[in-house]
């Protein structure tokens, strides 16, 4: 979206992005940043629409418990992030993960969509979409959902995206493999997978593997 480029070969509206970051340190970031344009062919100087916030090693909670109600408020730093939001006007706001920035209990379906209801109304008020980032619990991976915690999580998104690594019943197991799945969709088809293999620091689709005339240009664009 920074960019103006595609995704996983697909097309993808232009706007600011809003990168929140509980996991990872700007250093890292930026590393990432650099394979991906590698790999996209996109120049660093076109990254101007793109903002990080990196919030590694500090307190990340965006809400908070309610005493006395089963019910969620946002904390200080959420309306800290609602002003930089409005400062930018981002297309969308990624925030990395919800263990760092969910203060409730992931079991209380009310607490949970309580919290969701306080991205949504930020995402409607600032016409922009919110990517929210978690992990699959034991039983989430097992069972093929890439769920945890509460069905409210599942419930209150209009959208729910799932990375997996593709099962296999042979010994061999390609480290490198990854399936993009929807596992919701209220604004569009539900069906369809994206196989996608990790190479050179980046995830590609299994179609979108470097070609000899891609790598060429990488190595042209690396010499200069």
């Amino acid at each position: 979206m920074a960019t103006g480029s595609t995704w996983l070969d697909l097309p993808v509206k232009a706007g600011p992005v809003l990168y929140v970051s509980a996991e990872d340190e700007l250093d890292e970031l930026h590393r990432r940043i650099v394979d991906i344009g590698r790999e996209s062919l996109f120049n660093l100087e076109h990254l101007d629409r793109l903002h990080l916030v990196p919030w590694a090693g500090m307190d990340a909670m965006l809400s908070a418990p309610e005493q006395h109600r089963n019910a969620m408020k946002p904390t200080p730093l959420w309306h800290q992030l609602l002003e930089v939001v409005r400062r930018i006007k981002p297309s969308l706001l990624v925030i990395d993960t919800l263990a760092d920035a969910y203060g409730g209990d992931e079991l209380k379906r009310a607490q949970v969509r309580s919290f969701i209801g306080m991205l949504r109304g930020a995402a409607l008020q600032e016409d922009m979409a919110v990517l929210l980032l978690a992990h699959p619990s034991v039983s989430g991976i097992e069972n093929g959902s890439g769920s945890s915690g509460s069905t409210g999580w599942n419930n209150s998104v209009r959208s729910r995206l799932y990375l997996e690594r593709p099962k296999s019943k042979s010994e061999d197991v390609d480290d490198d493999a990854r399936v993009l799945s929807k596992k919701k969709s209220n604004y569009g088809a539900l069906a369809g997978e994206i196989p996608l293999r990790y190479q050179r620091g980046v995830f590609v689709p299994e179609s979108g593997e470097i070609s000899f005339e891609r790598e060429v240009a990488l190595q042209e664009k690396e010499q200069a």
